[in-house]
């Protein structure tokens, strides 16, 4: 990963080992400039580095199939395949997300496919949702309650 940022920075990009690392892991927004450099620091062409041998997940419900983005930067036209019943990719707990499913006494998996379930969301972004933006540790620990509560009311109607 250091030689890719190497060579990106030899190109005028700021990127470090961490920036490739954050775009391979797919944690990166990835933007038309940053796919032009890529290539160029890669020699290789965009169609090329979007080329899949796999669907590509644009949201959890709209699948492109493989070959489809190079495609569509070609000018082509792609029907979207609309993907039925994807349970969305579970990512590793957070620790909060340990620590309240601790004190309700499941597993943190069973808490984020309930969070997922109750709200479409993760339950750290329901939290601050209704906690607020900028919100004190006070309001956050006020919307916890609120929803250890509505998570036990979903457990018990089990």
């Amino acid at each position: 990963m250091a030689s890719v940022a190497d060579r990106a920075r030899a190109l005028g990009a700021t990127w470090s080992s961490g920036t490739i690392g954050g775009i391979e892991a797919g944690r990166a927004k990835v933007t038309v400039e940053t796919l032009v450099l890529l290539a160029a620091t890669l020699e290789t062409t965009v169609p090329e580095l979007l080329a899949t041998e796999g669907d590509v997940a644009i949201t959890d419900e709209l699948i492109l199939r493989p070959g489809s983005l190079p495609r569509l930067l070609a000018g082509g036209h792609v029907e979207p395949t609309r993907a039925l019943n994807v349970p969305p990719p579970v990512a590793q707990p957070t620790s909060t997300e340990k620590r309240v499913a601790a004190t309700l006494g499941i597993d943190p998996e069973t808490l984020q496919e309930l969070a997922q379930q109750l709200w479409s969301r993760s339950y750290e972004a329901e939290r601050d949702g209704r906690a607020g933006e900028g919100a004190t540790r006070q309001a956050k620990a006020a919307a916890t309650r609120e929803l250890q509560a509505e998570i036990r009311e979903e457990l018990d109607r089990g």
